[in-house]
C-alpha cells in the first residue's frame, strides 16, 4: 500500500517545490534549531530523506509544473505580504473616499501575476476581427468637416 504524506509532509513538499532549500522547509515545519554540525547534518539528512520519499518527491514536482514557474520561497511571501498589504490599503482608502495611485496598482498586479498569485482563471484570445461600423470614442459627435481637417492634416486646432 502506497504511503499518504500528512499535513506537515505535505507542508514541507509545498516549501521545497517552492524554493525553499529543504533544511530550511524541515525546520520551518517540524521545528528544531541544531547548533552543531553533527545536528545539522541530522536535520539535512531527515530532510533529504523525506524529499526523496516516492509520495513527497511526486508532489513536488506536480506542484512545479502545476504553477508552470519556480519562484524562491522568498518571492512568495513578499508577493503574499503585498497583496494582504494592498488590499488593506484598498479598504483603507475607500473608508476615507480615497484613491490610491494607478501606478501603485498596476506594479502591485504586475509582480502578483509575475509570482503566479493573481492570474486569469481562462486565457481567451481573440484576433481583433473587423467592424464595418466602427468609430472611435472621441469623435462620435464631431461633424464631417471637422473629421476632414484631422485627416488633411491641416494643423488647424478643433475644439471637440
Amino acid at each position: 500500500m502506497k504511503k499518504q504524506p500528512n499535513l506537515q509532509e505535505f507542508e514541507f513538499a509545498m516549501k521545497v517545490a517552492y524554493g525553499k532549500p529543504q533544511r530550511d522547509a524541515y525546520l520551518e515545519v517540524f521545528g528544531g534549531d541544531p547548533k552543531t554540525p553533527k545536528e545539522i547534518n541530522a536535520v539535512d539528512a531527515r530532510a533529504s530523506r523525506l524529499a526523496g520519499r516516492e509520495d513527497i518527491a511526486s508532489l513536488i514536482l506536480d506542484e512545479q509544473k502545476l504553477k508552470g514557474q519556480r519562484i524562491s520561497a522568498e518571492e512568495r511571501e513578499m508577493a503574499e505580504k503585498m497583496r494582504r498589504n494592498l488590499g488593506a490599503a484598498v479598504l483603507e482608502a475607500q473608508g476615507k473616499k480615497q484613491a490610491l495611485f494607478p501606478a501603485v496598482l498596476k506594479g502591485t498586479e504586475i509582480y502578483l501575476k509575475a509570482t503566479g498569485q493573481f492570474a486569469p482563471e481562462e486565457h481567451v484570445l481573440k484576433d481583433g476581427g473587423k467592424a464595418d461600423n466602427y468609430v472611435p470614442r472621441g469623435v462620435e459627435g464631431m461633424s464631417d468637416d471637422d473629421l476632414k481637417k484631422i485627416a488633411a492634416l491641416t494643423g488647424e486646432v478643433i475644439d471637440v
